[in-house]
């Protein structure tokens, strides 16, 4: 009975302990599922930081690689550039005279060589052509623009392609009966030639006319781009070589070798000569100016020396029809000359027949009396055309430079027509000595056409400036860009533009101290 007796307090007893296992059951049913969540998490938790431990760790991975790239680069660059320069110099020791018994000299000449050779630092600057161990006498550009001639007093001529560091061709003058490094080109030229390069020089103390050819080695093989030197050479044509003493004064520098460029043919290329004139020497006679048919084997001329007088230099126009003379600092004026020419049985193109002393046009400044210090042309290019055929442009010693349009009757006497001027500046202290005009280019690099044309001047002064000018065809107005200080240490002796483009300048040294000529970028 008491075992099947339910009691209030029994009953109550028992239903208590259901329920406090139920609750117990379910308590840790919840902790579980607690803990589960739990380490779900942290294990999301932990991925997520492995994951972005191993992007930071691929990062700085790849950071490390590619800095490691580059230094490798940067070293392999450093010894491409330490290999070539030391190519260079091994070329410029072989080339220059061995002096075995004046060792100490020797070494003293090669540090002073060093310093004097610190190239600009102006941002214009494009590179330095050397290698003489002499003064360079003459320079010239191809009229393609592709090589560079100098002619040192050291008896070499040297040839360079403009576009190729470290490209250099050499060859020695060699005159009947002298020694080597005895004769010398006095100055240089290239002939318009369709084949190859060509080059023609006056030999100073044998007062020969010699003729130089680039052309490719017969056995030379096709190598990489930094030896492709190696695949030319330089040779004299002997065959085309005439003697010119005739017709120069002795003891008298040839300073003017010029080839007509508007002639395409080298055969019948014609070639202008003139002796230096001193114009502080009493006893210094008129220039020789000499026209030289550039034939292989006929050497035919014509005496022009009393037509120019009083000048330290000549220039021919672009299209071969007028010679004029350059100024120096001697007269107030400049006279230009008709070349004229005739039709000869068997040629297509007219030679030379005389230089009519009756055609003349003369430049005489207009805005200044001061003397004039140097004249030059300027006309179309291949990518111009332009509707007149020659500009002149004068610069004097005061710092004027003009403009001259020459398309008028000159025949009937008619003078050239004045454009406009500026004036570069005023110290009276400063003097103009040289100046070089290039053809007619696009301006900003666009039209063909006189409607966008600008002409580049460059003018130098004795304090070894050069100062860039502008010609606009369209509104006829000449401008100063800029002013590039410093360019020669010993002074600008002579500057020229490229003849295929205007946007590239070469300057030298003054004569008897210069060994490099500079090329500039001028836009």
């Amino acid at each position: 009975q008491i075992q099947h007796h339910s009691s209030p307090f029994y009953l109550t007893h028992s239903h208590r302990g259901a329920r406090t296992r139920s609750s117990i059951s379910n308590l840790n049913y919840i902790e579980y599922t607690y803990l589960v969540r739990m380490a779900a998490f942290i294990g999301i938790l932990v991925a997520i930081v492995a994951i972005f431990l191993s992007i930071q760790w691929w990062n700085k991975r790849q950071q490390k690689l590619t800095a490691e790239a580059t230094a490798s680069k940067a070293r392999e660059e450093e010894e491409r550039d330490l290999k070539q320069k030391q190519q260079e110099q091994q070329q410029k020791q072989n080339q220059q005279p061995k002096k075995p018994d004046k060792k100490k000299k020797k070494v003293q000449s090669t540090t002073r060589t060093k310093n004097k050779h610190q190239i600009p630092s102006h941002p214009r600057f494009l590179r330095r052509y050397g290698g003489h161990s002499g003064a360079i006498t003459s320079f010239a550009v191809s009229p393609d623009g592709t090589w560079l001639a100098t002619s040192g007093a050291d008896g070499q001529v040297r040839v360079s392609k403009v576009d190729e560091p470290g490209f250099s061709l050499s060859c020695t003058v060699k005159t009947p009966g002298m020694g080597v490094f005895q004769d010398h080109i006095s100055a240089i030229s290239w002939l318009n030639s369709s084949g190859n390069p060509t080059l023609v020089g006056t030999i100073d103390k044998s007062r020969q006319m010699a003729f130089y050819r680039i052309r490719h080695k017969k056995n030379a093989t096709t190598t990489s781009s930094s030896n492709s030197a190696n695949q030319y050479e330089v040779i004299e044509l002997i065959k085309r070589r005439f003697d010119i003493s005739s017709k120069i004064d002795e003891n008298v520098r040839i300073d003017t070798c010029l080839v007509d460029q508007s002639r395409d043919d080298d055969d019948s290329s014609l070639i202008f000569t003139k002796t230096e004139y001193d114009p502080k020497d009493k006893s210094s006679k008129n220039p020789n100016v000499v026209a030289w048919d550039g034939n292989a084997t006929a050497g035919s001329h014509h005496d022009l020396s009393g037509t120019i007088t009083n000048s330290l230099g000549i220039r021919t126009s672009p299209d071969g029809n007028f010679l004029s003379s350059r100024g120096g600092g001697i007269d107030t004026e400049s006279k230009i000359f008709e070349v004229r020419h005739k039709k000869v049985k068997g040629s297509s193109t007219p030679v030379f027949d005389s230089l009519s002393s009756k055609s003349v046009m003369t430049l005489v400044p207009k805005t200044t009396k001061s003397k004039i210090a140097d004249a030059a042309f300027i006309g179309e290019s291949d990518i111009v055309k332009l509707h007149h055929a020659n500009l002149g442009v004068v610069a004097t010693e005061d710092g004027t430079i003009e403009v001259w349009d020459l398309d008028v009757d000159f025949r009937n006497k008619e003078d050239p027509k004045f454009v406009c001027d500026v004036r570069l500046f005023d110290d009276q202290e400063m003097k103009v000595v040289r100046m070089a005009s290039s053809v007619a280019v696009p301006k900003n690099g666009k039209g063909n056409d006189d409607g966008g044309a600008v002409y580049r001047i460059a003018v130098a002064t004795d304090d070894s400036a050069l100062h860039l000018l502008s010609y606009d065809v369209r509104n006829g107005q000449l401008s100063i860009d800029y002013t590039i200080d410093n360019s020669h240490k010993e002074g600008v002796g002579e500057l020229l533009f490229c003849p295929s483009e205007g946007n590239i300048l070469y300057t030298t040294g003054t004569r008897n101290l210069g060994r490099d000529v500079y090329s500039w970028k001028i836009c």
